[in-house]
C-alpha cells in the first residue's frame, strides 16, 4: 500500500498540473483523442454480473465512451487493476500500473492519493458507475459519452496510441474486463 501511495503522489502532480488546475490557463490543444476501440468481455464464473456493455459513440465531431452493466448479486468486496500503456516497439511503455487495489476503498475515496481522487471525480461527471459501494443487484452502472478533454491540457508535441486495460476481480476471479485502445493526433484542419 506504501508503494501505491508513493506512485499515486508522483501521477498526482503531472496529472493536476496537466488537467485539472489548467482551467484559468487560455490556451488550445492541437491535438484531439479519438476512441479507436473499446471492448469488455464478461468471464465472471460466480455469477455476480447480469450483463456489461462497452462502445464507442462516434459521431461527425468527436467519439466518446460507454459503459453500462448490472450485477446479479449485491457486489461489495472486489478488487479493480488498471494498466495504462503506451506502445513502443515490441513492448508497452507503462504509464500506470495499479494491481489488486481495494474496489471499495477507491470508490469511497479512501486510502489514495490525490491523483485517483482526481480521476474518479472526472470519471462521475459522466455517470454513476463508480459513486458508491457496494454495487447493487439490479440497479444499472453507466457511464455515458466519456470523453478525455485534451483541451483541457497545455499545448503537448506528440502523437501515440495508448491503451487502457481494466478489470473487475472478486476473490480472485475476474468477474470482467476491459480494453480502449485511444490515439492522440493532431487536429486536422478544417
Amino acid at each position: 500500500m506504501k508503494y501505491l501511495n508513493y506512485l499515486c503522489n508522483i501521477f498526482t502532480y503531472f496529472f493536476i498540473f496537466l488537467h485539472l488546475n489548467l482551467k484559468n490557463v487560455k490556451c488550445r490543444s492541437n491535438f484531439e483523442i479519438i476512441y479507436t476501440k473499446f471492448n469488455c468481455t464478461k468471464i465472471d464464473p460466480q455469477s455476480y454480473l447480469d450483463f456489461i456493455n462497452c462502445n464507442i459513440s462516434k459521431n461527425s465531431q468527436r467519439s466518446s465512451l460507454n459503459i453500462e452493466m448490472k450485477f446479479k448479486k449485491d457486489l461489495n468486496r472486489f478488487r479493480v487493476n488498471i494498466l495504462i500503456a503506451v506502445p513502443r516497439g515490441s513492448s508497452d511503455f507503462v504509464i500506470l500500473n495499479l494491481k489488486n487495489v481495494n474496489g471499495c476503498q477507491i470508490i469511497g475515496n479512501q486510502n489514495q492519493g490525490p491523483f485517483l481522487t482526481q480521476v474518479l471525480n472526472l470519471v462521475n461527471q459522466y455517470g454513476n458507475i463508480i459513486r458508491k459501494c457496494p454495487y447493487k443487484r439490479d440497479t444499472l452502472y453507466y457511464l455515458r459519452a466519456f470523453r478525455l478533454d485534451m483541451s483541457a491540457l497545455p499545448p503537448l508535441s506528440f502523437e501515440t496510441d495508448m491503451k487502457c486495460i481494466f478489470e473487475l476481480v472478486r476473490e480472485g476471479h475476474k468477474i470482467f474486463w476491459g480494453c480502449a485502445e485511444t490515439r492522440i493526433q493532431m487536429r486536422h484542419k478544417h
